[in-house]
Formats: structure tokens, C-alpha cells, sequence
């Protein structure tokens, strides 16, 4: 059973005054947005009712992406005391914990705020900690654990603009800028807008466009795409081995490669999309996502019974052995239908109803959440989600498993010498043409439309050729042209 405790907070602000604590704060593995999020506004809360407290990170490999709203986070080196209090934020398991100094402290002093679901065939971090019922705060129904934050400092009158703001990073990076909501997220983030958070700030932050070198990398991992049909839906994988991640790391300055398996939920009739990447030699990272509104499959389940943990739709797990990049791809994905496919026989891709319709129209009317963010809307939005939109679904269109490959392909097709360059010429050969004809029925034509994915890269200027003149391109505010060039030849 979930403990909603959100006077929490002042009980640990409370303690620490009291007893004279430092308070050290703790989340996940590879911490994310939310962790970051949720991290470091507890540190500033905490420092700010002048109680020491540190977010202790002991990997080197710390994501300061969102440095400009959340301020520089710093590998800790040094070492933490019995007395300490330990607050642990957004993990669900120990084995979930990016470091475990936390076991220094002793039960009473050690407090859970986390939104993760507490399952019944697991062994939450509470449970193996043996901490006190009151010294957690657990809310599944939260998207975030910067929106349980965000609740409390509110219910303690503490929220402020700052605080807000850095919340605000928190629930969009979780809930993947509003496409996953979950009961009160929209009420949140109202909340966050009326407290005075900087959305502007914030999206500044978050949305750019995309280095085209790194976007080449990843397009040439997701070429190692593969379709599972599962039911009437499909799952769509990639298993890279340390090879390959290591080529594209070195080559094209990107990482976190399991992490992209977002990418393959925008691809049409997918209810499960899993990454297994090799990122260490005989370390296999796996993420598992299930689509809610399309067989809605538990994949935490799977993740937490292979020493991970996560969310219902989106977790993560890592395998230590030598058995290959294939044979635990192999054992992996049959783990993952055996459990799925109950949920998925018979399932497809539903209708659009009435109130899918006007949802669409209402996010169309905010550009998905980047303009008109009012209360009407808001509950407008909640009102149609109770009346059976499909909200998932309906916030981003899908493209075809084909449109996916194609476009990854063209990005591989792009001369290496040339991914610096703000403007980019190439030419598609008559070989590469053939290929999307053969494997994905596209013609010249429909490959040449398919110019539009460089509007959202880091790029002024794109022009593509096939072998008989006929060119595509696009500049920086994402106009199309297309011409023939004329045969002088007499």
C-alpha cells in the first residue's frame, strides 16, 4: 500500500534543525532530469532553512544538460557520516541507487520520496532498508517525483519561483515534455505556471536543435531496428554490442545509446520498444518501454525480476555476463513477449472517437504545449482524458516503420567530411535508391520528401541529389524547395 506522507518535508527540516544533521540526498543510476530535478531543489530547500545538505553523486559521468536552470552538479569524492540524515528521491530498489553511502545512516534517519509503483513481487527499497512507515513518501499516481516536490513545498507554503522553475524541468523531462500524464500532472503544472515558474527558461534549456553529427551517429544505430510482431501490434529492438557503441561514441560524440529507445515509440502500431546496448565490455544495459494506450504492458515487471526498476511503462535494467550482445538479446526479448503477449492478443490500433478529435485540436492549439498554456485548457484536456481520449496516442502523430528506416537511412548517407558543415550537399546514389525501393517501396520522390527531418537539426542549410538532377533541400526556418537540373548536353 502507497504512503502519500507529504508532510515529509517538514519532518526531515524539523529533524535536522533539531538534532543537528547534515542531510545528504541520494536518487538513481544515471540520473535523469527528475533526479537532477528534484535533487537539487531539495539541496536548495534544505540549504535555505540553513540546514547542510549535499546531492551526493558518486559517478563521474554526471549530466549537467541542465545546468543553465539547475546549476553545475559535482561528482561527490568525499565521504559521508553515521549521523547523517539520507533522504533517497525517485529510486524504487537499492539496486535502482546510483551509489548506496544512504546504508551508512541508520533506519530512523533514512526518508523515501519517490512516484515509482511499489510492486508486489518486489523488493522496494523501503522493504529492504527496513525503514519506518512514516519516513516514506511513495505516489504512483504522481508523473514525477519533482510533481510530489512541487506538492509539498506548496502544502508547506514554500514554493517560489526559483523552486518552481527547476520543478517545471523536473515533470517535463519525466513525463517527455507532457506526452505521458499521469491523474494530476496537468494540475501541476499549473501549479508551477502560477507559482511563477520560467517556461521560457526552461525550454530554452531543454529544446534545441539537434547536433547533426550525433544525429548520424544515432541514426546509424537505429538502423540496427528489428520488428517483433506481438499480437496485432509489433515490438521494435536494437542490440548494439561494445564494438559498435564504442565506433559510434568515438566517431560521432554520442552516448547513452540504450537511453534512445524513445525513438522507436514514434513508430506506428508499437505497444513495446526495447534498446540492449553493450555499453561496458560484458555489461548489457536494457530499457523497456510499453505504450499505455496500446496494450498498456507492465514492463517494470520485467525489469525489476532482472535486478532493475523503473516506471509501469518506461524501466531499465543492466546484465553482467559474456554470453554476447545475441544470446541475451535472444533471452531478453523472449522473457519480454512471454510476460506481454497475454496483453497484446487481440490488441490494435483503436479508432479515433469523437474526443480523440478535439483533443488533437486543442494540443494543435497549444503546439503541443508550447503556447496557450491556460487553465481552460488544462481542464479541458482532463475532461476529455476522463471521457476516453486517448491522450498518448493523440499527442504526437506516429510515422510508418518504413518512414522511420528511411529517414535514418538518408542521415547515413551523408558524407563524414560534411558533418560539421552548416551547409550540407550530398548526392544519393542509384545503389541507396534501389535499396529503399527493395526494402521499404519508396520511390526517388517519396525518399526526396523525406527532406523535412532536418528541420530540427543544428543545420542552415540541406540539399540532397539523386543521380538524375532532381534535388531536395531546406534551409534553417525549415522552407522545401525542389528543382530538376537541366541536361545541357546537345
Amino acid at each position: 500500500m502507497e504512503n502519500r506522507n507529504y508532510s515529509i518535508l517538514r519532518t526531515i527540516i524539523e529533524k535536522a534543525k533539531k538534532e543537528n544533521r547534515k542531510v545528504n540526498i541520494y536518487s538513481h543510476k544515471y540520473p535523469d532530469g527528475d533526479a537532477i530535478a528534484s535533487s537539487k531543489t531539495l539541496e536548495n530547500v534544505l540549504q535555505s532553512n540553513g540546514i547542510y545538505a549535499k546531492y551526493i553523486v558518486k559517478s563521474q559521468r554526471v549530466n549537467n544538460r541542465y545546468s543553465r536552470v539547475l546549476g553545475e552538479t559535482q561528482s561527490f569524492q568525499g565521504r559521508v557520516n553515521r549521523n547523517d540524515i539520507s533522504v533517497i528521491l525517485d529510486t524504487s530498489t537499492v539496486g535502482h541507487a546510483e551509489n548506496r553511502l544512504f546504508s551508512y545512516s541508520s533506519p530512523e534517519n533514512i526518508f523515501v520520496i519517490d512516484h515509482h509503483k511499489k510492486e508486489a513481487d518486489t523488493v522496494s527499497i523501503e522493504d529492504e532498508l527496513k525503514l519506518p512507515t512514516k519516513n516514506i513518501c511513495r505516489n504512483s499516481k504522481s508523473s514525477s517525483t519533482s510533481e510530489i516536490l512541487a506538492e509539498m513545498l506548496e502544502q508547506d507554503r514554500l514554493l517560489n519561483k526559483d523552486y518552481a522553475t527547476k520543478l517545471l524541468l523536473g515533470l517535463w523531462t519525466d513525463t517527455s515534455k507532457f506526452r505521458y500524464l499521469k491523474e494530476d500532472s496537468l494540475n501541476s503544472l499549473n501549479m508551477l505556471l502560477k507559482s511563477g515558474a520560467d517556461f521560457g527558461k526552461v525550454k530554452s534549456c531543454l529544446e534545441f536543435k539537434r547536433p547533426l553529427n550525433q544525429e548520424v551517429g544515432l541514426a546509424k544505430a537505429l538502423l540496427h531496428t528489428k520488428r517483433i510482431k506481438v499480437g496485432k501490434t509489433y515490438l521494435n529492438y536494437y542490440g548494439l554490442d561494445n564494438k559498435t557503441v564504442k565506433s559510434l561514441e568515438e566517431q560521432y560524440q554520442i552516448r547513452y545509446l540504450d537511453k534512445k529507445v524513445f525513438r522507436l515509440m514514434n513508430i506506428e502500431n508499437t505497444s513495446l520498444a526495447v534498446a540492449i546496448v553493450e555499453n561496458i565490455p560484458n555489461n548489457f544495459f536494457c530499457e523497456f518501454r510499453s505504450a499505455k494506450d496500446l496494450g498498456n504492458v507492465d514492463v517494470f515487471y520485467i525489469a525489476a525480476s532482472m535486478g532493475g526498476g523503473g516506471h509501469y511503462n518506461a524501466s531499465g535494467c543492466t546484465i553482467n555476463n559474456n554470453n554476447g550482445i545475441n544470446e541475451n538479446s535472444r533471452d531478453v526479448l523472449t522473457k519480454l513477449t512471454d510476460s506481454a503477449l497475454p496483453n497484446l492478443v487481440g490488441i490494435s490500433n483503436p479508432k479515433d472517437t469523437k474526443y480523440d478529435i478535439q483533443l488533437k485540436q486543442i494540443l494543435d492549439s497549444m503546439d503541443r504545449f508550447n503556447q496557450n498554456l491556460t487553465q481552460e485548457n488544462f481542464e479541458r484536456i482532463e475532461e476529455l482524458i476522463f471521457l476516453g481520449a486517448k491522450y498518448e496516442s493523440d499527442y504526437e502523430e506516429k510515422i510508418s516503420f518504413e518512414t522511420f528506416m528511411i529517414r535514418n537511412s538518408i542521415l547515413a548517407q551523408i558524407p563524414k567530411e560534411q558533418l560539421k558543415n552548416r551547409r550540407v550537399n550530398f548526392k544519393l546514389t542509384q545503389e541507396f535508391l534501389e535499396k529503399m525501393k527493395h526494402e521499404y517501396g519508396a520511390s526517388p520522390e517519396d525518399v526526396l520528401s523525406e527532406i523535412q527531418l532536418f528541420k530540427e537539426l543544428d543545420v542552415d542549410y540541406v540539399s540532397m541529389m539523386t543521380p538524375d538532377g532532381i534535388s531536395s533541400s531546406i534551409d534553417s526556418k525549415a522552407n522545401i524547395k525542389q528543382y530538376k537540373r537541366e541536361n545541357t548536353q546537345k
